[in-house]
């Protein structure tokens, strides 16, 4: 085997690839517009101003208005319009776009609240915008409860500011919340205000309440055995008769991409009961002017912005999808002009020639992939906690199974029509079930086996560990070796296809 020879091949596919310019704008432009499109759509969407309108039927009762301090809440909150409707006109204006949702305050609005303490309001939006239907069903829920707290308390003369990190959205339903609890407070004079907090939590119904010690608390969160955890700090009650404030602390992970809709409901849902808790609690407490600070952390991406936690997903599968279209098409290109005859009569071996594709496509299939690193990490300014070098490696490992993978399928195409027939046989399925979009827990049985046989898996699952989690190499070795795996299977079966071309 002559290296000389291998390497005389795998130049003259580079040169020949430099001088085709669609090659060129299928390596370097076209992915560079791929990341830059879903860049821009991925922080858009965090940013979105939703637009609510409102039909106010409210007769009050008295003086007293509560839907105007329902509607001023919402002003309040951020990325919002207000517009106010007649209910005629609801319908008509979420068909042609003009608002995104509508709440509806029926002419009993406030004499329900203060009489039967009961609210009734209706939320209608469009439908076929999840992100932002779950949104308006969260601001306007939010804004809800905070305009009837500071109504119900009237004279107790505490304000309600809760700050609420992340929810995970693992297996988190708009019903059911698990909690875990780490009661640090050592009272005052015998009382224990926060034995009561943790009851009326637990008198909210649909809530699972769990005793926590110190060390539990982050590795509980990280195995998703709970959605939150929240931390009472030693002077909990002190504070609250002393200082006149609340102080807790909430920590949870950072939100899942894939189910914004159940992250938005499941951070609406522990808001309320945490506020109603608090105001339960504090019934009692014969002080005035309380303040109430909820402090929130994460464990893993603190500060990320929704492209940062999708950034992993993005460079692995566009990585993947472009370089088995590249060595898919190039590859079949040399099989159409006759390449191949011309190499059996030369003194290079079948050996040297499997080798020597091999090489140049790697050397544009690793251009290609560090493209999209680099457009990711220096233009769209993604986080990556962990070791940026720990990235490139697992990057060149994808590159190398989907190189071999193309040059393997490449082999069963008679034309460029059918090797890209190949992309919904096998990149669209893998995009779909690789975790990308939705948890692989939440898929049908039968649907995680196919997941857990597709290399993205593992690619995407091992970049997230590195650029969002922090950990390194050594930490996701499970998903490296079940790469390597898939690396030479795919060698092997793209040396088997070409040597049986080659004979």
């Amino acid at each position: 085997m002559s290296p000389l020879r291998i390497l005389s091949l795998a130049r003259r596919i580079i040169t020949q690839c430099l001088r085709d310019k669609r090659t060129f704008g299928l390596i370097i432009i076209v992915p560079s517009i791929v990341m830059a499109l879903l860049g821009y759509f991925y922080t858009a969407s965090t940013t979105q101003v939703v637009t609510i309108g409102v039909v106010n039927e409210d007769l009050g009762l008295g003086s007293v208005m509560l839907s105007h301090d329902v509607v001023d809440k919402l002003r309040e909150q951020g990325n919002i319009t207000v517009v106010e409707l007649s209910r005629a006109d609801v319908n008509q204006s979420l068909k042609d776009k003009k608002i995104d949702g509508a709440i509806i305050f029926g002419p009993g609005f406030t004499e329900d609240v203060l009489v039967d303490q009961t609210v009734y309001a209706s939320i209608v939006t469009e439908g076929t915008d999840q992100g932002k239907s779950a949104s308006v069903n969260m601001k306007a829920h939010n804004a809800t409860i905070a305009a009837l707290t500071s109504a119900m308390q009237g004279g107790a003369g505490f304000s309600m500011n809760l700050s609420l990190p992340a929810m995970p959205a693992g297996n988190l339903t708009n019903t059911s919340l698990r909690i875990g609890v780490l009661n640090q407070d050592e009272g005052l004079d015998g009382i224990i205000l926060s034995d009561t907090l943790i009851y009326e939590l637990l008198e909210q119904g649909n809530l699972t309440v769990v005793s926590l010690e110190g060390p539990d608390v982050n590795q509980s969160i990280k195995d998703k055995k709970l959605n939150a955890a929240l931390v009472i700090g030693p002077d909990f009650t002190r504070d609250i008769y002393e200082e006149h404030a609340v102080n807790l602390s909430v920590m949870a992970m950072a939100p899942d991409p894939r189910n914004i809709s159940a992250y938005q409901q499941g951070l609406s849902l522990l808001s309320s009961k945490l506020q109603n808790a608090t105001v339960a609690a504090l019934s009692n407490v014969k002080k005035n002017d309380f303040t109430v600070n909820v402090d929130s952390s994460v464990i893993y991406g603190d500060g990320f912005a929704m492209l940062d936690l999708f950034a992993p997903y993005l460079l692995g599968v566009i990585a993947f999808a472009f370089i088995f279209i590249f060595t898919g098409v190039t590859f079949l290109r040399e099989r159409s002009f006759g390449t191949f005859e011309r190499l059996l009569v030369s003194p290079i071996t079948r050996s040297e020639i499997i080798l020597g594709y091999m090489l140049g496509f790697s050397v544009f299939a690793i251009i290609q992939s560090m493209i999209i690193l680099a457009f990711a990490v220096f233009v769209l300014n993604v986080k990556i906690v962990g070791n940026i070098y720990d990235v490139v490696a697992l990057q060149l490992l994808v590159t190398l199974v989907s190189v071999n993978l193309g040059i393997f399928c490449s082999s069963f195409a008679k034309n460029e029509l059918q090797a890209v027939q190949f992309i919904p046989l096998l990149i669209l399925p893998q995009i779909f079930l690789d975790g990308m979009f939705w948890p692989i827990s939440t898929l049908p049985n039968y649907l995680q086996v196919f997941s857990y046989l597709m290399p993205l898996t593992y690619a995407n699952d091992a970049l997230q560990n590195i650029m969002v989690r922090g950990l390194g190499l050594g930490d996701v070795l499970i998903d490296i070796v079940v790469l390597l795996a898939f690396a030479v299977v795919m060698v092997a079966l793209s040396a088997l296809s070409l040597n049986k071309r080659l004979q």
